[in-house]
């Protein structure tokens, strides 16, 4: 079971082990940037890791940590850096998950003789009509996270087991409660785990994107204003355009090329 230190990841191994399996909990340190502190709390801190070994330790579970920061960084972080350069919006969740973890899980399954591979992503497995299987939408469509493991191939998708999939985030919750597992009133993070509070912006300007100054312009290339870096938006972005106007703006586009924001 992947342990990440939240309460999700924790429940799913608890379940596990209650209905008989042989469990070994991994955590995958896989980032910590020293000059963003506040991402000390994130889902790659050192702290997320203790209480991931702690949660394993209440189940009676065996834990491994594993370090695969340099694999993040050259799968997950040179790639979220080079795609925002690109003009692209990248979804590092699914490229970790596809590129990253679920390979270094699958290969911890190999040392360890594990047949199956379980996480606390609420999400299911149903099979098609052929019987192949296919990850599917969980239960609760509030917290379905089927969309982060696109990129999964059939070979780990015929071994996964997702614990939370027909469970809601409350019935989570109640369940870590009553286990005695850490973690179970913790407030979930939504950034992504390795840029820090600050966001991604700071983060990117750390890795080499300064401030260049460039147009935001309309579909028809009237000039509305002015912005900093096209890598600052994301297509579908309202809040922070820094255009005032008698209706609502949105980015419609990034022109890397041009350094241009549309």
């Amino acid at each position: 079971v992947a342990m990440s230190g939240g309460v999700d990841s924790a429940v799913a191994a608890h379940l596990l082990r209650r209905a008989g399996l042989d469990v070994v909990g991994v955590t995958m340190r896989l980032w910590h940037d020293p000059a963003a502190a506040a991402a000390e709390r994130s889902c790659c801190s050192p702290e997320t890791v203790r209480t991931a070994r702690a949660a394993a330790h209440a189940i009676g579970i065996p834990h491994l940590t594993l370090d695969v920061a340099e694999r993040f960084r050259r799968g997950v972080v040179e790639q979220f850096v080079a795609g925002y350069r690109a003009g692209h919006t990248p979804n590092p969740c699914v490229t970790c998950n596809g590129a990253v973890r679920f390979s270094v899980l699958s290969d911890a399954a190999a040392l360890l003789g594990a047949r199956l591979l379980a996480t606390g992503h609420y999400a299911r497995v149903e099979r098609d009509p052929r019987g192949r299987p296919l990850v599917a939408r969980a239960r609760d469509a509030a917290k379905d996270q089927s969309y982060m493991l696109a990129m999964l191939g059939p070979r780990e998708r015929e071994r996964l087991r997702f614990p939370l999939g027909e469970l809601t985030k409350d019935e989570v919750r109640t369940i870590a409660r009553a286990a005695g597992l850490p973690g179970a009133a913790a407030v979930e993070s939504q950034e992504i785990c390795f840029v820090g509070a600050g966001g991604h912006v700071p983060f990117l300007e750390r890795r080499g994107l300064e401030p260049r100054p460039g147009p935001i312009e309309d579909p028809d290339g009237r000039r509305l204003g002015t912005h900093d870096g096209h890598w600052r938006f994301t297509v579908g972005q309202r809040r922070g355009i820094g255009i005032a106007a008698p209706e609502p703006l949105y980015v419609l586009a990034t022109d890397a090329a041009r350094n241009a924001v549309v």
